[in-house]
């Protein structure tokens, strides 16, 4: 009898607790006191906007490159006519693979046999009413079309029409109602990406360059340092020569949280060349209007490109980050595959 009446004891008081909200089973966060608690992502001690965790306590643009990036951060690939094909390195095809999806206005995918075009996304191209939106190409065994263009995502469009669907297999659906979700998340990553790249040009930078350049055979370091960091540059260009390849690596500090390389002028890599991240933070090659970027073949860069106003072309077997364009993106044997992992 006394055990029963202890346990109803306890009950009865478990529940005066609850009802008067002093559990300390879940405490709330509170914004600005310099603890981060969920659903908080930063907190740096204040409610201010403007200094990386905003008055909600959440990561601002650029130190939340997926912020900076907004809808375009949902693809691998933005651009307007996105053409993808498979390529030819020393004879032998090369596929073109991407573990993203790809998003833009009208879109040209083909593979070859033993060079099947690999993509683990979603194809979004906008193209409307009227429009052929997106083409597929392959080849024929026995006179049969063949599966040349593999898609793990659905094929959507913005109401205009999809052709020769029998080269193609996806795990998802077609829809060319326009009525997709991403179809209208694609426009708007294409409407944003110019404000969003004269938002990284406008940041206070913290080294000023005039160029680097390494030599076919050379190994170039770029250092940065802790927090968030802002690399102008003019000019960044990897030779090479027949036998001999260029290396940039970019060294990060332990307490670096983002880095900003804005390049004025051109981003060259030749072939076989690497630009490679020695480190956890996140990285962006932003180039602003009159920015070239020009890769040669089995070039390897490491960090994505934000360049709204160039033309993207990937040759055979290069490999490339995430691709941020407002113009045509041309992939040719090339694989792409970001780093940034957006949610």
């Amino acid at each position: 009898m006394r055990r029963h009446v202890l346990i109803a004891a306890c009950t009865v008081m478990l529940l005066a607790a609850l009802a008067s909200g002093s559990s300390t089973a879940a405490v709330a966060s509170v914004c600005g006191d310099g603890i981060v608690d969920p659903p908080e992502t930063c907190d740096d001690g204040n409610v201010a906007d403007g200094d990386g965790c905003s008055a909600e306590c959440r990561t601002e643009c650029p130190e939340d490159l997926c912020a900076c990036l907004g809808a375009a951060s949902q693809f691998d690939v933005v651009g307007d006519k996105v053409n993808v094909r498979s390529g030819k390195i020393y004879g032998e095809p090369v596929p073109t693979s991407s573990n993203g999806s790809f998003c833009g206005r009208l879109g040209r995918l083909s593979g070859k046999l033993d060079a099947e075009l690999t993509l683990g996304g979603d194809v979004i191209m906008s193209g409307g009413p009227g429009t052929t939106a997106a083409t597929f190409r392959g080849y024929k065994e026995d006179g049969l079309p063949s599966t040349s263009v593999f898609i793990d995502g659905d094929v959507a469009t913005g109401g205009g029409t999809v052709k020769s669907l029998q080269y193609v297999e996806f795990g998802g659906g077609v829809d060319t109602t326009g009525a997709h979700p991403e179809v209208a998340i694609c426009r708007q990553a294409v409407a944003e990406l110019s404000a969003a790249s004269a938002t990284l040009a406008s940041l206070s930078p913290t080294q000023v360059l005039t160029g680097i350049a390494v030599n076919p055979g050379q190994v170039a370091t770029l250092g940065v340092g802790p927090g968030r960091q802002v690399v102008n540059v003019d000019t960044i260009v990897l030779d090479s020569s027949a036998d001999e390849w260029s290396e940039l690596d970019i060294v990060l500090d332990p307490a670096t949280v983002v880095v900003v390389i804005n390049v004025a002028k051109m981003l060259v890599l030749g072939a076989g060349s690497v630009v490679a991240v020695n480190g956890d933070a996140p990285v962006i090659f932003n180039l602003p209007p009159r920015a070239r970027l020009k890769l040669k073949k089995e070039a390897f860069l490491g960090a994505p490109v934000l360049a709204p106003a160039a033309k993207i072309n990937i040759p055979d077997d290069a490999a490339t980050d995430a691709l941020f364009t407002t113009l045509a993106v041309k992939l040719k044997g090339a694989s792409v595959e970001s780093s940034l992992f957006c949610p």
